[in-house]
């Protein structure tokens, strides 16, 4: 498989676009991938009908590589040829077991309003930690291999520091292993190249969701601090109620997205959980891009009714250095509120496009309407 990758760093940008030729029946496609350096991927079929000949393919890959040369992108560590991979399959993602999918199903925060925030908060059973602004990643490691998974449980691409630090944890000889390599599953929220982990589902062939997330915390504390890489830092934890309310104090005035509260005796179960909640200070949707403006540095976006139908909702403005996503995908964006039915997002904010989301997932059920 032939690839480049390729970077483009300016000002507060910071992306990367990858370009590989990949073998299919009948010849060869050209698939770029691209999106925020360290962020979640989109990806994109550059021979939009049918498999490329050998000479077909590489005229449109030098083609796209020399484009994107011309606005400014230049090469820098082909660390993104595994990344790639993984992108085209999740074009038709594998088929896992039900004990596999099972395996890497994440735990779901329920959401809690200001007053049932306010009161969970200064319950001793509850620890806080900082909600995190990125994309949710389970690290799956055994036998000396790291397959990283979304929340769908499919297996995505990770920066290369994360996929290091991984790797390095799972050569270690961890908590009375022996000679046989560490085998883990992490949870985490992926932000640029860091992964802040904040639990630990199974250790060394034991399941440790059954224990009372206190002992699972305890876990991570033995081998992450031990491991000491910055890619793979600890989600710091408030416990009492004077360090939840002063890391409440910190996440506001920093304009986080918000905070996340742990019950610290219960096990982890998958799907939406009774004993972790979020609260948080901007709402989030996911929405769909439903349309291009020429000439300019926004699209327009729209939810999904009852009925399927897509409502618009209004547009967001990306930086100048953001790629323009297509129609259809599926963008992240923060707001602060809807001011009726039928309104627009106030103060949207782009996030990037998601590729751990489908259109299903951008109903308008989502939205936050003012004084919600």
């Amino acid at each position: 498989m032939q690839t480049t990758t390729l970077y483009f760093a300016e000002g507060s940008a910071d992306k990367q676009y990858g370009v590989a030729i990949i073998p299919v029946d009948g010849g060869f496609d050209v698939v770029a991938t691209y999106g925020r350096r360290g962020g979640a991927m989109a990806t994109d079929k550059k021979n939009k009908v049918g498999a490329l000949n050998a000479a077909a393919a590489t005229k449109l890959y030098d083609r796209v590589v020399r484009e994107k040369a011309a606005k400014g992108y230049r090469p820098g560590p082909d660390a993104t040829a595994q990344a790639l991979v993984s992108d085209v399959a999740s074009i038709a993602p594998p088929v896992l077991s039900a004990a596999a999918a099972a395996d890497v199903a994440p735990q779901l925060l329920t959401p809690l309003d200001e007053a049932a925030a306010a009161r969970v908060v200064i319950d001793d059973a509850y620890w806080l930690q900082r909600k995190y602004d990125g994309k949710r990643v389970l690290l799956r490691a055994n036998g000396g291999t790291v397959v990283a998974f979304n929340r769908k449980g499919l297996p995505c691409p990770i920066p290369q520091p994360v996929m290091d630090a991984a790797m390095e944890l799972a050569t270690l000889r961890l908590l009375g292993s022996g000679d046989a390599l560490a085998s883990y599953v992490l949870d985490g929220e992926l932000v640029g190249e860091v992964l802040w982990v904040f639990d630990l589902l199974s250790l060394n062939g034991v399941d440790t969701r059954k224990l009372p997330y206190s002992q699972r915390y305890e876990g991570l504390l033995a081998i992450l601090v031990s491991l000491g890489n910055i890619a793979l830092p600890i989600a710091p934890t408030a416990r009492t109620r004077k360090e939840k309310l002063a890391m409440i104090e910190d996440l506001t005035a920093s304009r986080a997205e918000g905070y996340v509260l742990k019950n610290w005796s219960h096990p982890y179960t998958a799907g939406r959980s009774n004993s972790q909640f979020k609260r948080k200070f901007w709402a989030e949707a996911s929405v769909l891009c439903a349309g291009q403006h020429e000439g300019k540095q926004s699209v327009a976006i729209a939810l999904l009714d009852e009925n399927g139908d897509p409502i618009p909702v209004g547009h967001v403005t990306l930086a100048p250095s953001d790629e323009i996503p297509p129609v259809g995908a599926v963008l992240s964006v923060r707001y602060l509120y809807v001011a009726h039915v039928g309104g627009s997002l106030y103060q949207a904010i782009y996030g990037g496009v998601r590729d751990d989301q489908d259109a299903s997932d951008c109903s308008l059920s989502q939205l936050k309407y003012r004084g919600q």
